[in-house]
């Protein structure tokens, strides 16, 4: 963990906030409490630079999941394992993903536990085989609402304390 620290201190702020909410464990969790705790940034200034960085995530990430579904159904055993699981989830989930479709996802980014996030939810949209289209607009939504929720935790810590 100490060459990431080292790694982040040689940066300038703002960059290091953003590929801080660009990456898939931390994401605005991570980069709201660091930008303003550590580098001493205002509320504003934090969700400016977290949100550019998380809303980078879903055209990337969109990618990435189509780029390694592709190599993976390369091997008819692994793709059979694929259709198995995208069938098995969705099975498992339908009533709740048909009803709510996109807004599921939009909640599932918006609510800022461990597992939920950016890269996740675009798994989830990918999963689901939503159309990303209409899937666009809910995801930025759900990034927007997760860091302004962060940023208001991280604020009303830092002035209870």
């Amino acid at each position: 963990m100490s060459w990431l620290v080292d790694a982040l201190t040689n940066l300038p702020p703002p960059l290091a906030v953003m590929l801080l909410a660009f990456s898939p464990v931390g994401e605005v969790r991570v980069s709201i409490p660091v930008a303003m705790l550590v580098y001493d940034m205002g509320w504003g200034e934090a969700i400016v630079w977290s949100l550019l960085g998380n809303l980078a995530v879903a055209p990337v990430a969109a990618w990435f999941y189509v780029q390694v579904e592709r190599l993976l159904r390369r091997r008819e055993r692994t793709g059979r394992f694929l259709d198995r699981m995208y069938e098995r989830t969705r099975n498992r989930n339908s009533t709740r993903v048909e009803r709510m479709q996109e807004a599921a996802v939009a909640l599932f980014i918006a609510i800022p536990v461990p597992g939920s996030g950016a890269w996740s939810g675009v798994l989830v949209a990918h999963v689901f085989g939503l159309r990303w289209k209409k899937a666009w607009s809910y995801y930025y939504a759900g990034v927007v609402i997760a860091t302004f929720v962060v940023a208001l935790l991280v604020e009303t810590g830092r002035w209870a304390l």
